[in-house]
């Protein structure tokens, strides 16, 4: 199993989420630049509210300024992206 690297200390601890299909693409991935960092503690707090209440968190994370934020980061490595 490929252990995730991670940056920071406490609530900035932050993991790196690769987008290569093929394990040998994310080790050979030193740089760290086709993937994405996530903040760890708000990655729970999200799952934890999409646990209890799915549409709330559909909700908030598809309104506008959320949208345009996290298409804008996956547009660097998916161009067409709307």
């Amino acid at each position: 199993m490929h252990k995730l690297p991670s940056r920071g200390w406490g609530p900035w601890r932050e993991e790196f989420y690769s987008l290569h299909s093929k394990s040998t693409s994310i080790e050979a991935d030193h740089d760290y630049k086709f993937g994405i960092w996530h903040n760890v503690w708000i990655g729970t707090i999200s799952n934890a509210i999409y646990d209890r209440w799915p549409n709330v968190w559909r909700w908030v994370t598809n309104l506008p300024p959320l949208h345009r934020r996290a298409t804008r980061k996956l547009q660097k490595f998916f161009p067409n992206l709307r």
